[in-house]
């Protein structure tokens, strides 16, 4: 501890008796190595005859302070730091750097004695992680016309049959021309980068939901502030009971979105689009929508459906290609699996209860409490829509396909190399986001931060992360092959050394607020900032 009381010494009796005192004032921190072992010297204040500071012995993550006082009196330095040493008076002699110290007989070893400087730092935002935006909505954005029964039918807390038998008198009169519409939801940021595209896609079995309803507009708004451009479609609904009429209604849906993408991508330069940043996502019969619009080709369509034309049929001025990067699968399904394989590069995140009686989990049929072979509701619309079901070949009681669940595309996704992640809600049946009174309930957020994440991996594969070797360690390693720009900055401490894959950090024992953030831009232009609390 006396030679560490020395090199204070030789730091203060130097700047003090007048060689460089601006320069003391400059900085307020100073390294020296002293027999091997750093130590950080803070300059608390400095006067015409007295220097005050801290010192830290800079051998762990978290140092314990050292106050002292040094006084200069006739050409001589008296330090002082109480119940660490006595006090010393010395002499010094410096000649370039080096500095020698003699008092008492005793030596102190020649040193190098640096200023601390502060980097630059530049801050930038943590986008598609963080909610950092405040969010504009653009609503009823016509992107195409076409022949339905209806395109909004709000969700409304009743039973399927109440809300089906509303409707019955609009499937008698037939369909009509209508105005497909959409609203989008756009980050407010004027920095001019590129942006994701993310369209949610409302659910309600295909007869009935709205781009309103508050799940699909609270989640709308949330990734939006995240940064993507989000869009919430509607699109055509409604069916007959019978096989044909429904699997149309599920096409027409696929047809609907699938022009809606085509128009914001058309719109990519007007709306910051990165064209290839694009995702889809849904619930229920809006996941079974994203998946079809992702993976489905004319070459997959089902017989009963040929007479609605191709998949692009509608607004046919927009002729972008559809690459989607990624799903989010909320308790949807495929009719046949092997469409996966026309997009292996997609990844898929899925979310579906184990006891789904709606949409299967595996593979079974969907809405069979309701419209599945031999239910009761399926057995009293037949009396007002009597069908053979002709062209189908389909047995009269048999209104829908057996479809392949969350845990099927998982299981073909895994074994095809695609990324996929399926979250299983244990004994949970369908719309795990509400409650049975249709409000938002707690495994809406696991979604929406799941979904985030996800996607985020997607933008970037290989996020910059600090690795910590031990809890005391003052080194942290990263990885920042995939960044253009990093920046660093500690409150309640100091960055001592930084390499191209690691920094060299020491916190202050004394200071009540401690954190380490490192902001930046990946190669990609997506910008980034974390910050670690201590």
């Amino acid at each position: 501890m006396k030679k560490f009381a020395y090199f204070l010494i030789v730091l203060l009796f130097t700047s003090c008796g007048g060689v460089d005192v601006e320069q003391l004032r400059q900085y307020s921190a100073w390294l020296a190595d002293v027999d091997g072992k750093s130590w950080v010297v803070r300059i608390d204040d400095v006067a015409s005859d007295q220097v005050t500071g801290r010192a830290y012995l800079a051998d762990k993550l978290v140092a314990e302070k050292h106050p002292f006082t040094a006084t200069i009196r006739n050409g001589r330095c008296v330090f002082s730091m109480p119940g660490v040493t006595e006090d010393f008076t010395v002499k010094v002699k410096m000649k370039g750097d080096r500095i020698t110290c003699r008092s008492n007989d005793l030596e102190v070893r020649s040193f190098t004695l640096k200023p601390i400087e502060r980097k630059t730092f530049k801050s930038f935002r943590d986008q598609f992680v963080s909610p950092i935006y405040k969010v504009k909505v653009s609503k009823d954005v016509t992107y195409a016309r076409a022949e339905g029964y209806w395109s909004s039918y709000p969700d409304v807390d009743e039973s399927f049959a109440k809300i089906y038998a509303r409707r019955v008198p609009d499937l008698l009169s037939g369909p009509q021309s209508l105005d497909l519409k959409m609203d989008i939801y756009l980050p407010d940021d004027n920095k001019g980068g590129l942006r994701p595209l993310m369209f949610l896609i409302h659910g309600g079995a295909f007869y009935n939901g709205d781009k309103q309803d508050e799940p699909i507009v609270k989640w709308c708004r949330h990734y939006a502030s995240l940064g993507y451009v989000v869009v919430s479609p509607n699109y055509r609904m409604g069916f007959k009971p019978n096989h044909e009429s429904i699997d149309k209604a599920g096409y027409r849906a696929t047809q609907d979105v699938h022009a809606a993408v085509r128009y914001m991508l058309h719109h990519a330069s007007e709306y910051r689009i990165n064209p290839d940043w694009l995702f889809l996502g849904g619930s229920s019969a809006g996941a079974i929508t994203a998946l079809n619009v992702t993976f489905m080709r004319d070459k997959n369509r089902p017989g009963t459906v040929l007479d609605e034309g191709p998949i692009s049929k509608l607004a046919t001025a927009y002729k972008e290609k559809i690459k989607v990067r990624g799903v989010a699968n909320m308790w949807g399904a495929v009719t046949d699996t092997l469409i996966l394989g026309n997009s292996t590069a997609t990844a898929i995140i899925s979310f579906h209860g184990d006891a789904d009686n709606i949409v299967p989990y595996g593979h079974d049929y969907p809405f069979k409490n309701i419209v599945g072979p031999g239910g009761e509701i399926a057995k009293s619309l037949r009396k007002l829509f009597p069908s053979n079901d002709q062209k189908s070949g389909k047995a009269q009681d048999e209104l829908i396909t057996k479809m392949y669940g969350s845990q099927c595309i998982d299981q073909y996704a895994r074994k095809h190399g695609m990324r996929s992640r399926l979250f299983t809600a244990k004994g949970k049946g369908h719309s795990l986001h509400v409650d049975e009174h249709r409000k938002i309930s707690s495994y809406f957020y696991t979604i929406q931060d799941s979904v985030a994440y996800f996607f985020y991996r997607e933008l970037v594969p290989q996020p910059v992360s600090l690795r910590h070797v031990s809890k005391n360690s003052m080194i942290y390693t990263f990885d920042k092959s995939q960044v253009s720009e990093i920046y660093w900055q500690v409150t309640g401490g100091l960055i001592l050394e930084e390499s191209d894959d690691e920094i060299r950090v020491i916190f202050f024992g004394d200071e009540p607020k401690r954190s380490l953030i490192v902001s930046g831009k990946y190669k990609n232009g997506v910008e980034f900032s974390k910050t670690l609390k201590y």
